[in-house]
Parts: C-alpha cells; sequence; structure tokens
C-alpha cells in the first residue's frame, strides 16, 4: 500500500486545482470535490500506517528478548555495589543498542527523475515512507478533514465560499 503514498499529498492538490477551475458550477461550490479528496487521502493514509506500522512492530518482535534482558540484568546488578552506585549518580553511561543483522525498521523509498543534466546529476521528485511519515500522513489529513468539514458550514452564505 505505501507504494500508492504519493496519492495522499497528490489527491488534494488535484481537487484544489478542480475547485479553482470549475468550483463555482458545482451545487456545493467545490466543497463535495475537496472533502471527498481529503477522506480518500485520510483513508490511504491509514491503510499506510497499517501496513508501516504492522512491519515495525514485526520487526521489533524479532529482536531477541533474552539478550535484552540478561543486560538489564547485568545493569541492575552493577548498580547493587557501592562503585555502582557511584558510578551511576556520577555520570550516566552511553547505551547504544545493537540491532541484530536482518532486523530492519520499514522504509519505502521510490523516485522519479525529471530532467537530467548529463551524467549523475538531474533533478528527482520522490517519497519516503517510514514510521514518521505514516504518523504525519494519519495527523495532517485527520485534521484537514476535520477542517473541510467544519468549514462547510461555516463559510455557508459567504459570498466568496469558494
Amino acid at each position: 500500500m505505501s507504494d500508492y503514498a504519493w496519492l495522499i499529498p497528490a489527491l488534494p492538490a488535484v481537487s484544489a486545482a478542480l475547485i479553482v477551475f470549475i468550483g463555482k458550477r458545482l451545487p456545493k461550490g467545490g466543497a463535495e470535490v475537496g472533502i471527498a479528496a481529503i477522506a480518500v487521502a485520510f483513508l490511504l493514509s491509514v491503510a499506510v500506517a497499517v501496513q508501516v506500522f504492522s512491519a515495525n512492530v514485526a520487526a521489533v518482535a524479532q529482536v531477541p528478548h533474552a539478550e535484552q534482558e540478561a543486560r538489564a540484568g547485568a545493569e541492575v546488578a552493577a548498580l547493587g555495589t557501592p562503585t555502582g552506585l557511584l558510578a551511576a549518580a556520577a555520570e550516566p553511561e552511553e547505551e547504544t543498542i545493537e540491532i541484530p543483522a536482518g532486523v530492519s525498521a520499514f522504509v519505502n523509498e521510490r523516485s522519479v527523475q525529471l530532467t537530467p543534466f548529463g551524467g549523475q546529476y538531474g533533478f528527482e521528485a520522490g517519497i519516503r515512507v517510514d514510521g514518521l511519515a505514516a504518523m504525519m500522513f494519519l495527523l495532517v489529513c485527520f485534521v484537514s478533514l476535520l477542517v473541510q468539514i467544519y468549514s462547510t458550514s461555516y463559510m455557508q452564505g459567504d459570498p466568496r465560499y469558494t
């Protein structure tokens, strides 16, 4: 589903163009086009988020829990000694988390080269879908949908409704 994530920003952009050109000819001034586009983008963002988050949960489940528990037990045992208490109080130790080979978070990157400049250079347009992008898709689409629905009744009767 993340292969279609480019539609999430494209649908509202296309609907904005439609509203500009034919919004005054539509029965509700183009509001139905905007709300439909944002609603479809929201449903698509939900599908992308489900795919990304479930893949990330599966990746976390692959990390061996015995290794995490052994590390935590060793830290508690070290704190029980007087030198361990002094070391813990003096300066917190930076911890690095080692991810086992073959375990990775969900990332989907796609791009299209728009204009080549020769050789390795050119303009590209692309999208990267990871956990943060999926969360932002959900948040922005949900808030936009609520704003679109609210503004239809708030702006009702305004001469510049479209």
